[in-house]
């Protein structure tokens, strides 16, 4: 039925004996993965310098944790904020 000729010169891997909807399924997860990868070295900068502030350590348990690596760990404006 299929001309052997024809797959000769294309070579297939595991993922393409499963079918075209499974193969690009897997092409659009690694394609996620190394976006989000990418994504996580460009924002590294922005956490440490939000990480220099000392605002999260009056927090507890996860918010102090995830609180130090965010904007508001950095404060506020001491004109604008005390009344």
């Amino acid at each position: 039925m299929y001309n052997n000729v024809f797959y000769d010169d294309v070579a297939l891997n595991d993922f393409d004996q499963l079918g075209l909807g499974v193969t690009l399924y897997f092409k659009v997860i690694k394609a996620l993965g190394i976006f989000m990868i990418f994504a996580t070295l460009m924002s590294l900068p922005y956490m440490m310098k939000y990480k220099s502030g000392d605002f999260a350590n009056s927090a507890t348990g996860n918010d102090k944790i995830f609180g130090s690596y965010s904007l508001g760990n950095i404060g506020q404006s001491q004109e604008r904020c005390v009344k």
